[in-house]
Order: C-alpha cells, then sequence, then structure tokens
C-alpha cells in the first residue's frame, strides 16, 4: 500500500506542476479584476495542495522502505530472554535458572551483507 500511494502521490505532484506551470488559462469571467483574483486562489490552493503531495511522497517512500527492511530482514538470532535476579548482600542471586546455555551474539545489523 505504501508503494501504489508513493506512486499516486508522484503522479499527483506531477499533475499539480503542470498545472502551476499553464498557470490555469480559463476566461469564464467578463472583469479583470475577477479574473485575477480567481487566478490567484487557484494558485495558491494549487500550491499548498503540492506541498502536502510532496510531504506524503517523502512520509510514504521512507514507510515503504523501512516495511521492506523489516520484512526482508532473515534474522535468525533467538529472542534475548532477561532474567531477574535478587542482591543477597554483596552477591547477586538469579531467582529462577538461565534459561539460554550462553549469551546471544549481537551483531550490526546496517553493516551486516545482505
Amino acid at each position: 500500500m505504501n508503494i501504489t500511494s508513493a506512486i499516486l502521490s508522484l503522479i499527483g505532484i506531477l499533475l499539480c506542476i503542470l498545472e502551476l506551470s499553464t498557470g490555469g488559462t480559463t476566461s469564464q469571467y467578463n472583469h479583470p479584476y475577477e479574473i485575477n483574483w480567481a487566478k490567484n486562489v487557484g494558485i495558491g490552493f494549487c500550491s499548498l495542495v503540492l506541498l502536502f503531495r510532496l510531504l506524503e511522497f517523502c512520509i510514504t517512500v521512507s514507510l515503504a522502505h523501512f516495511g521492506c527492511q523489516a520484512a526482508c530482514s532473515a534474522d535468525d538470532q533467538p529472542t534475548t530472554v532477561y532474567v531477574p535476579y535478587q542482591v543477597d548482600g554483596d552477591a547477586a542471586v538469579a531467582t529462577e535458572p538461565n534459561p539460554l546455555p550462553s549469551a546471544p551474539i549481537y551483531d550490526n545489523l546496517v553493516t551486516k551483507p545482505q
């Protein structure tokens, strides 16, 4: 859905740029003041819509990127389990036996080769 939204917002950006570049050359009013006022309002609305479409495009592209990273990550590391402990004098005593035989191996996912 994010990829579809990014494509549609890109199409909307292109249409809005096309609308701003043509300048809205419709002449449905008789008085020059009415033409100028309607043209300025149209340009203002189209500029605001262009700004929101650019924001939508940036958000959807970044969400699609992070979604693909999360879905395509084949990380086979076990889940981290935290064992509660009690402090008894100077030594820490585990309240239950440790379920993991050794500590999990951590690596940097950013530099991990694909």
